[in-house]
Formats: C-alpha cells, structure tokens, sequence
C-alpha cells in the first residue's frame, strides 16, 4: 500500500490524479482542499479518500496544524508527496505593460510560498517510515517558467513557476546530501502535466488554439507513470509530460 497527499485536489490535474489513484483500494489518498464544504463534497464522492482543509495562502502556523491529521490518516506517513496546488492569475499572455502587476505577489504567495509550506510541513510524515517504497516529491511546474527554452509570456504565473523550479532544485540538492537514508534516496521531480484543458488552461486554449492540448485524464495518468519510473538519477530534473528533460 502506497500513501499519497495531493495538493489542490478539487479540481482539475489534482482531481483526476485522485480519480485515477482511487481505482486501486490500497492506495491511501489524502487531498488537501480549500474549503471544508469542499472537503465535504470531495469525501462524499470518494468515501475512502481523506482531506485537508488548508489554503496555499494561509500561514505556516496553519499548515502545521492542519498537516498533523496526517498522523491521524497515516501512521506510517506517506510515501508521495504531489505539490499541484496553483493559480494562473491574469491572462499570463497580456504583455508586461498591460498585466496587472499587483497580481505578483499574490500568485507567487500561492505558487510558491504553497508549495514551500506544503513541503516544509509534510517532510516529517514524508520521511517517518521506511515504507519500502521510494519517497517521491513531484511539483507541478509549466514550460512557462523556463528561461533557457523561453516561452513567450507567462507574467507572474512564468514568475512563480521559475521560482518554484529552484525551490525544487533546492530540494532535491538538499536531500541528495542528506546523512539520512530515506532522504537521501527520495526524488524530487519539477513536472511539466502537458498544456491541459483543465480551469486554468482552457482559457489559453482558447486564445491560442487547442491544438497540442491534452485532457486532466491523460495528464494525470501521464504524470501517475513517469512518477512510478522517476529514478533517482533525474532527482531535481525538469521534465514534461511525456518524460523529457526541459530546460531550467
């Protein structure tokens, strides 16, 4: 049995991911949400899925609160840890001088300072037990945060996802030095899901075409396999859907 906590789980990405995980009843889900009539309707779908209530706006103090249900859902800790929680903000493909800049914070708040609490307040279930399996962290990134193969665009939602990337890498570094074992030997994964019809990636579509797009299904599933196949060679690597290397 594998235990996995999914970030931003109501919809989209994070929801088909748990779709897909809940078909296999040893799997132990938990889905953190944002609000409880949310959590509510989530665990009256999926009876034998857990939730988390916790904003990726909210402070630290509350993550650590929140994520103590952890012990409560999973003894043993979990053994996946995917950090999908996210916003788009503003149209990312309105040039610079149109976007309205007051959005950055905002969006980095969630983006990254989301997945900076996430990580910081789920390490100690993450690596509690050797579970005889890899412990394993994919971050949801997009190519439009990349500076080396630049995508036209982006805005702060580029912004926030090129500060997510070095978060990651900052992990994976750390983790990799790591005097523990189970640590040492975790992976950690920036994922590019594809450009998806989900919410957020709809509206682009339809701006730009939908032409090279893929559904929340085939997303998720793409990314449940690479997650299975990630080897600890390509720990703080940056890779899309189908598995290859993007350039940071």
């Amino acid at each position: 049995m594998a235990a996995y906590l999914i970030t931003g789980a109501n919809r989209g990405i994070g929801l088909a991911i748990l779709e897909q995980l809940s078909k296999d009843e040893k799997n132990l889900i938990i889905a953190s949400v944002r609000s409880q009539s949310t959590a509510d309707k989530l665990q009256k779908q999926y009876p034998k899925v857990k939730t988390i209530v916790i904003d990726m706006a909210d402070s630290y103090a509350k993550f650590e609160s929140a994520f103590k249900l952890i012990d409560q859902y999973s003894p043993a800790g979990i053994d996946y840890l995917f950090a999908n929680a996210g916003v788009l903000g503003e149209d990312p493909l309105y040039s610079s001088t149109l976007y309205d800049v007051e959005q950055y914070l905002d969006v980095l708040n969630i983006n990254v300072g989301g997945v900076a609490k996430t990580y910081k307040a789920a390490y100690p279930y993450l690596f509690k037990k050797d579970n005889g399996i890899t412990k394993k962290v994919i971050i949801t990134s997009s190519v439009a945060g990349t500076t080396g193969g630049f995508v036209l665009g982006g805005n702060a939602y580029g912004a926030s996802k090129a500060a997510v990337n070095h978060l990651g890498k900052q992990i994976a570094e750390e983790n990799k030095g790591s005097d523990n074992e189970l640590v040492k030997n975790s992976i950690t994964i920036l994922q590019h899901p594809g450009y998806v019809l989900s919410d957020m990636g709809a509206d682009v579509a339809a701006k730009v075409g939908s032409e090279g797009f893929i559904t929340t299904e085939e997303s998720a599933s793409k990314m449940l396999h690479l997650a299975e196949t990630f080897t600890l060679a390509q720990t703080g690597g940056f890779f899309d859907e189908n598995g290859q290397t993007i350039l940071f």
